[in-house]
């Protein structure tokens, strides 16, 4: 046992003395480490379908595919980029252009994971986690400039906003649509407290979405999360905007109705 026990340090010892020794060429002669590839490596699938995409399709393809033009992707990705790329150990990471593709493909055709996965090469968990960052940093960092900027926040504002609406869509005295979205999800635990709040009249689990776009297709305001069980009323009257509502501030919602 005590000689397998020297044995064993003697190896180590010489292992050790290698890797020093390739350390000191290395940082003498400004060799560039190769990044290391898995050696338990995921079964191969189809790759390549961000550069069919971005090179074979046609303007109009591209916009079917992910709901929004190519200079639009382009303006999304510009702003977002810096906050989208990944630093990996055991491979090259996933670029911002793919993650936002993935993500919009996802948003706007509501395709599976699986689905997704298989057609872009990657894994199932990487494609859900990939739609959950980058819609956090949609939020983060697009909501208050393109959502929350066209929000009226002044008299002669809400005023315009009814005129454009009586303009263009011949609804008088009216600013804004609202309606209510029902997105599908699993049953969160809760038991049947949970089956009963989260269980909507279309007979699936859902969160609500609830949004007001103006004369213009531009989201003015929004509010997602609550139980799909939940009445659209209900919904509004619990939001920040029925207590600016009710609050006074905004004007013209009051002169328009009394008036």
């Amino acid at each position: 046992m005590q000689l397998a026990l020297n044995n064993l340090a003697a190896r180590r010892r010489r292992v050790l003395n290698l890797a020093c020794l390739l350390l000191l060429l290395i940082s003498q002669r400004n060799i560039t480490v190769p990044r290391p590839v898995r050696l338990c490596r995921r079964l191969k699938r189809n790759s390549g379908w961000w550069e069919n995409v971005c090179n074979n399709y046609s303007d109009a393809r591209f916009k079917k595919t992910f709901r929004v033009s190519r200079g639009t992707f382009n303006l999304i990705l510009q702003r977002i980029e810096p906050f989208l790329i990944r630093q990996t150990v055991t491979e090259e990471p996933i670029p911002p252009v793919l993650r936002l593709a993935i993500c919009l493909y996802r948003l706007g055709r509501g395709d599976y994971f699986y689905t997704i996965a298989e057609m872009s090469g990657l894994g199932v968990s990487t494609v859900s986690s990939i739609c959950q960052e980058v819609c956090q940093v949609l939020v983060d960092h697009l909501w208050n400039e393109n959502v929350s900027n066209h929000m009226p926040q002044t008299e002669e504002e809400f005023k315009q906003k009814i005129l454009d609406m009586e303009e263009l869509w011949q609804f008088p005295c009216c600013w804004s649509a609202l309606d209510g979205c029902h997105i599908p999800i699993k049953c969160p635990p809760g038991g049947l407290q949970s089956c009963k709040e989260y269980h909507n009249f279309k007979i699936f689990y859902s969160i609500v979405l609830m949004a007001m776009v103006d004369s213009h297709y531009r989201f003015v305001w929004g509010s997602c999360g609550f139980p799909g069980n939940s009445h659209d009323a209900v919904i509004f009257r619990s939001t920040d905007i029925w207590t600016r509502i009710e609050e006074g501030l905004i004007p013209v919602i009051g002169k328009t109705v009394h008036g």
